[in-house]
C-alpha cells in the first residue's frame, strides 16, 4: 500500500472519530456531507467508505453521504454548505480551500474536516496546527509555514 492510500485510510478513521458515538443509540444513522470545489473525489472517497466499513459504519445501514460537488463552479459551494448545514449533517468533509471556506462560514457547530489545505492558518481556518480550534480540524498539506 503506498503512502498516499494509507494517509487516506488514516484520514477516514480521523473523521469517523469526529462523530460522538458515545451518547448515541445503537440505530443512529450518521450523515456526512461531503463538499468538494471538483466533480469527484474518487479516491479519497474509496478509501474513506473502505476504511468506515471496516469500523463497522456501512453506507445506506447506519451512515449516509450527503454528496455536493461544485463540479468547478466555486459559486455553488455557499449555496451546497448551506445545503448541508440544513439536512442536518453530523459531520462535513470539504475538499480544498474553497468549499473549506464556505462550509466554516456555514456552520460555527458542525465538525468540518478539511482535506487537501495548504497553511490553514495562514488563510485563517485554525487558530493553530496544534490547537485548531472552532469546528474546523483535518490535514494540512503544510506547504507554507508551520507553527
Amino acid at each position: 500500500m503506498n503512502k498516499k492510500i494509507a494517509l487516506y485510510l488514516w484520514f477516514g478513521a480521523i473523521t469517523l472519530s469526529a462523530i460522538e458515538t458515545d451518547a448515541q443509540p445503537a440505530e443512529k444513522v450518521h450523515r456526512i456531507g461531503i463538499l468538494s470545489a471538483a466533480s469527484e473525489v474518487p479516491q479519497f472517497f474509496d478509501a474513506l467508505i473502505q476504511q468506515l466499513r471496516e469500523l463497522g459504519q456501512v453506507e445506506g445501514k447506519n451512515i449516509v453521504f450527503e454528496r455536493r460537488y461544485a463540479a468547478g463552479d466555486l459559486d455553488r459551494l455557499p449555496t451546497f454548505a448551506a445545503e448541508l448545514v440544513k439536512e442536518p449533517v453530523d459531520l462535513i468533509v470539504a475538499v480544498t480551500v474553497p468549499a473549506v471556506l464556505a462550509a466554516k462560514k456555514a456552520s460555527t457547530t458542525i465538525p468540518i474536516v478539511m482535506f487537501a489545505v495548504p497553511d490553514p492558518v495562514g488563510i485563517g481556518l485554525v487558530d493553530s496546527l496544534a490547537r485548531p480550534g472552532g469546528n474546523v480540524t483535518g490535514l494540512s498539506s503544510l506547504g507554507g509555514r508551520f507553527e
